[in-house]
């Protein structure tokens, strides 16, 4: 009988990245503790003939003294030969499973923003080339950071990945014809105000294919139409630092005002990173009912059910509304406790709950 390991790792293999014959596979980890899924998924994409499997383990405190001690040509520095490598390769996984989530904390957030913008190019060749999907695996950090035992942490994160896809992909799909055909999104709370338009631009179903745990529906804003404020209630996380209340103002798309709770120097410096960290790239729904709470990291949060988030900076070239940056930052919001979302003139959610509208109700 297969282990919830090797489940997981043919959902990434056959359904998330649809390794065949022939592919070139690379398999990147952040944290050893994710050395079983690796052996894991190596094996699998052998056993389908992939042609290549590359395998690359990093050890985040090495990542930190790389921060902390290059010098500026250093940490903007990317060999020629990754994009030779990236443009060989057909599949790209990326798993996260730090035992510290925090490696990078009092890392100067200038010095992280210079090495991302080095890195931003080569992270656009894999996004244009590669099959990828990027996944968390249960590690003691990951858990400790959600406040829970590692075994209850494993336990709802086999829950919230190891799905039927293609039956929450149809779900999905009446809000997705919904925000397809809509053209203003407003969204209301407490400290929140805030409005902007999506022209003729299609949403994404996010459904298995490029993040495990998933759930969600995105559409990129238009760029300069975003106006009003939103107070984030849910604490955001970035680098290994979290940011609390976060509250972000736009005139025309930009950020023009930001305050937080904690670390406002460093929250500038993550939206000075270049000109696009001040604009939009993302707007998206939260829709994973096995994710009710918060686990403090972004790539759990942004799919709890009853939320959406807005990302700053890059936008994804399936909605693409012309922000480029070498950020791409998550800040999620509950509509519980008084929040709501409008498209055009119908209540989608209010509360946290989807309104029963019509044909299309999320179940």
């Amino acid at each position: 009988m297969a282990t919830n390991i090797e489940k997981l790792a043919a959902i990434i293999v056959d359904y998330s990245t649809k390794v065949k014959p022939g592919d070139r596979v690379r398999i990147v980890c952040e944290g050893l503790e994710g050395l079983p899924l690796v052996k894991a998924l190596y094996r699998q994409c052998i056993v389908r003939k992939a042609r290549h499997v590359e395998y690359d383990l990093r050890e985040p405190s090495i990542t930190r003294d790389f921060l902390s001690l290059a010098d500026n040509s250093q940490l903007s520095f990317i060999p020629p030969e990754y994009f030779s490598i990236i443009k060989q390769t057909d599949v790209y996984i990326w798993i996260g499973a730090q035992s510290n989530t925090r490696e990078l904390a009092l890392i100067d957030g200038k010095r992280i923003a210079l090495h991302k913008n080095a890195l931003a190019p080569l992270r656009e060749e894999r996004l244009k080339n590669t099959r990828w999907c990027a996944l968390l695996y249960p590690s003691i950090g990951l858990a400790q950071d959600a406040n829970m035992s590692l075994d209850d942490f494993t336990d709802l994160f086999f829950k919230a990945c190891l799905r039927d896809w293609e039956k929450e992909k149809k779900k999905m799909l009446p809000l997705k014809k919904l925000l397809d055909s809509c053209s203003r999104v407003t969204i209301t709370g407490k400290g929140t105000d805030l409005t902007f338009t999506v022209s003729k631009r299609k949403s994404v179903l996010c459904a298995g294919e490029v993040n495990l745990p998933d759930g969600e529906i995105f559409i990129a804003p238009d760029r300069t139409s975003v106006e009003g404020a939103i107070l984030f209630n849910l604490p955001a996380e970035y680098q290994g630092r979290l940011f609390y209340d976060v509250k972000l103002t736009f005139e025309k798309g930009k950020v023009v005002k930001e305050s937080a709770r904690n670390d406002i120097g460093e929250l500038k410096n993550i939206l000075d990173t270049d000109k696009g960290s001040r604009y939009l790239g993302e707007f998206a729904l939260g829709l994973n009912r096995r994710i009710k709470r918060q686990f403090f990291n972004p790539l759990f949060d942004e799919k709890i059910y009853g939320t959406i988030h807005l990302a700053l900076g890059h936008c994804y070239p399936q909605s693409d509304n012309g922000n480029k940056s070498a950020i791409h930052w998550d800040l999620i919001y509950s509509l519980k406790n008084g929040g709501k979302l409008v498209i055009d003139d119908k209540v989608v959610v209010e509360n946290g709950n989807f309104a029963d509208i019509a044909s299309w109700r999320i179940k």
